[in-house]
């Protein structure tokens, strides 16, 4: 080899290492990356509560699992008011025992009215710290039911609404 060649070599060595070096170097300075917070929808509902026949109600519901989120974290639900869509309704966590601590199941107010039609539902992550949107994801939920068609039904719109069946007005 001669000395050319050598030098050529050595500075084609020196830049690689200096290369790997400095990757090294601006890898252990930089923080990782949060992961990214994502909410699943895992099913939406409309509840049918028939506890006292003359006056049923209902409520709308959403299970969704949160990934990435920190244990501060606060999951809300805004609901569509099918009295008034200009106006939403608040949701609440349903707490269920055995449940893991990223899923959650939002459930509305009790309505005394719903239509077979699709209402809005959202679901926001807000950081504790701030109350900042984290993450926010926009579902619909379809009804089945009609609450006006199960009084005019009488039983048998009852049984099948609660055996899970379409019970719409027609």
């Amino acid at each position: 080899m001669n000395r050319r060649h050598a030098v050529l070599v050595a500075a084609t060595l020196a830049g690689a290492l200096g290369a790997a070096a400095l990757y090294r170097w601006s890898e252990a300075e930089v923080a990782p990356a949060a992961p990214p917070v994502v909410i699943t929808t895992l099913g939406k509902y409309v509840l049918y509560d028939s506890q006292n026949p003359a006056h049923p109600s209902f409520r709308f519901a959403i299970g969704v699992a949160v990934s990435g989120m920190d244990a501060d974290d606060l999951v809300e639900a805004e609901f569509e008011n099918p009295v008034d869509a200009r106006q939403t309704l608040p949701g609440s966590v349903m707490d269920k025992p055995g449940v893991p601590k990223d899923q959650f199941m939002l459930v509305s107010p009790g309505l005394d009215a719903v239509q077979c039609r699709v209402y809005d539902v959202t679901v926001t992550l807000y950081r504790a710290r701030g109350h900042e949107p984290v993450a926010v994801r926009r579902e619909k939920i379809l009804s089945t039911l009609d609450s006006a068609a199960i009084a005019a039904g009488g039983g048998d719109a009852i049984e099948r609404a609660r055996k899970g069946e379409a019970v719409c007005g027609g």
